[in-house]
């Protein structure tokens, strides 16, 4: 190939490769912040709320609260927390027989597996904390909880299944608009009304920014 025309060649591409690069910077700015706000969505975090959208395509999800109780390289794992159950399913401990005002539906994976979400000062050494002094615990600790009088810095809710996605998923799903990622509290894991709870995120809720 003749110099000239190699050098006319690596400056078409770097042309070309700046065109395209002003073209997504300006695409950004006449989008405004909230477009920026998007793309910086897309890395949740435990203990941070995914909150369903109108884009929510999965009528399972529908105007759901999911709290992050897992993400890492495996995967990620949240916990519906606006859906209070009103029967005692079948395939249900004993322990929680007679425990309806404690049981959530946390999901469809594994739906007849329990879960628990405790706030407690004083955690369980097999406790995973997920925000605050909210901590992700098993049936044990659940046992040992309703088997005593519950201390006034505790409270307990019970999940059956939970939500899961693979590698990769969930972040395809915030940047397609299916979910909107905001701050997650206790205050919000044991709202006295977690059926108006998603109604009440949206209103008030902002997106992250990482």
């Amino acid at each position: 190939m003749h110099p000239f025309a190699a050098i006319a060649r690596r400056s078409l591409v770097l042309l070309t490769a700046a065109f395209v690069m002003a073209s997504a910077l300006l695409a950004i700015e006449l989008a405004g912040p909230d477009a920026l706000h998007a793309q910086s969505a897309l890395a949740p975090r435990v203990g941070r709320l995914l909150l369903a959208t109108e884009g929510m395509g999965d009528p399972r999800f529908r105007q759901t609260v999911i709290l992050l109780v897992r993400h890492d390289k495996g995967g990620t794992m949240g916990l519906v927390l606006n859906r209070p159950m009103v029967d005692i399913p079948y395939r249900l401990p004993s322990l929680l027989a007679d425990k309806l005002d404690l049981l959530y539906h946390g999901g469809p994976v594994n739906a007849f597996t329990p879960t628990a979400l405790l706030q407690s000062d004083t955690p369980p050494p097999q406790a995973t904390r997920v925000t605050g002094n909210v901590y992700l615990v098993g049936l044990g600790p659940v046992a040992d909880h309703l088997a005593e009088d519950p201390r006034p810095d505790e409270r307990l809710r019970v999940y059956m299944g939970s939500a899961g996605w693979a590698p990769g998923q969930l972040a395809g799903e915030i940047a397609r608009g299916a979910w909107q990622v905001v701050p997650g509290s206790r205050q919000d894991v044991f709202d006295p009304d977690p059926n108006g709870l998603w109604e009440r995120l949206i209103e008030t809720g902002k997106i992250i920014t990482i």
